[in-house]
């Protein structure tokens, strides 16, 4: 494959590819994700990859996105509408698409106005998918046993969404 810069032969190092004639490189991990040869050669030649889950924010938390070069030659994250969606589930308050990020479940109808959102982490617990599932469909949580209080204690609970739609922890009674 040739350098995007100047047009030169990249070589295929066992970490990076780099350039023979402008030293241009460019590493194989990406935001804390290996890229397979076929997706580097798809960069370095001008194009787009497809958004993706799994990449790695500085403070540890995951994010998706599409990937393309710059005009500086630099591998950089981009969005479209549309990304992190998830079509098979429906926000209950106004019906659009659920939009999954790093930090929460929420509406794509955001922009428009929809408040409705799962925090990943409620009271220390960090929720499965299954359990944010649940809740979107309006059933509650299974009993979770490692929610923590503010003053540090554990306790278990079930959460439901309340008639505003927001997450809420089940009555004692009616569990």
């Amino acid at each position: 494959m040739n350098c995007p810069k100047c047009g030169d032969k990249m070589r295929n190092r066992e970490r990076y590819y780099e350039c023979s004639e402008c030293k241009l490189k460019f590493w194989k991990r990406i935001f804390g994700k290996s890229m397979s040869n076929d997706e580097m050669e798809t960069l370095l030649q001008g194009g787009q990859l497809p958004y993706t889950e799994g990449f790695i924010k500085q403070d540890g938390g995951t994010f998706g996105a599409r990937l393309k070069l710059d005009e500086n030659y630099k591998v950089v994250p981009y969005w479209e509408p549309g990304d992190g969606q998830d079509p098979t589930l429906k926000c209950p308050k106004c019906g659009k698409p659920i939009r999954k990020t790093s930090k929460a479940w929420g509406c794509s109808g955001w922009q428009e106005g929809c408040d409705f959102v799962i925090w990943n982490t409620i009271a220390g617990h960090i929720l499965t998918d299954e359990e944010k599932k649940s809740l979107i469909n309006g059933d509650k949580t299974e009993l979770i046993s490692d929610f923590f209080s503010k003053k540090g204690n554990m306790f278990p609970g079930k959460l439901v969404l309340d008639e505003d739609k927001k997450v809420v922890f089940v009555k004692k009674e009616d569990m």
